[in-house]
């Protein structure tokens, strides 16, 4: 279950049965609204609004950056 809690606005999130990464953008009364590029479209975007218990189900994962410089691969040893 999702922490509610550690939703930020410069995070990005993987929602179960939705595609893409999605920005949360706050709340608009009991609702808390996400927000992604459509599909092959940059300035378009497609909204989402999840009930407290839909983000605790189905809000999993907040997306981490990845640095590559860490990984062995590409230390260039």
């Amino acid at each position: 279950m999702f922490d509610i809690a550690d939703l930020t606005i410069d995070g990005q999130y993987l929602i179960q049965g939705e595609r893409g990464e999605w920005h949360y953008s706050g709340t608009t009364g009991r609702k808390y609204n996400f927000w992604r590029w459509a599909e092959g479209q940059t300035k378009r975007r497609v909204s989402l609004a999840l009930s407290k218990i839909q983000v605790q189900r189905k809000v999993w994962q907040q997306v981490q950056a990845l640095n590559l410089g860490s990984l062995e691969a590409f230390k260039g040893e």
